[in-house]
């Protein structure tokens, strides 16, 4: 049986002798396409699904982590959520997110 150590995976991301990058973009690559595949069949206008891109964040400790993020100025409503109408207007309603950035991640 094998053992893994407490604080294996904070070692291994921190460690510069192990070469993470490739995998990482792999796995981010795979989490991107399949969230455009979601947003595609979901979203009707095209600006959601080509703002859909990978970055890499300069704030983690390491360096070394992928986002998977949208640009488009809705993506907050679309990812989560919102209420339709008008602020004040007696007819809003719960609009429910789509996490399809969520779902991709979950699923890659």
């Amino acid at each position: 049986m094998a053992r893994v150590y407490n604080g294996t995976g904070r070692y291994l991301a921190r460690s510069k002798d192990v070469e993470l990058d490739p995998v990482l973009d792999e796995i981010a690559a795979r989490i991107e396409s399949h969230a455009i595949g979601l947003a595609a069949a979901n979203i009707e206008t095209g600006d959601y699904v080509s703002s859909i891109e990978v970055r890499k964040d300069r704030l983690s400790p390491s360096g070394r982590d992928r986002l998977v993020v949208s640009t488009d100025p809705a993506a907050l409503a679309i990812e989560f959520g919102h209420l339709s109408g008008r602020r004040g207007d007696a007819n809003r309603r719960p609009v429910p997110g789509q996490h399809i950035i969520q779902r991709a991640a979950d699923t890659a």
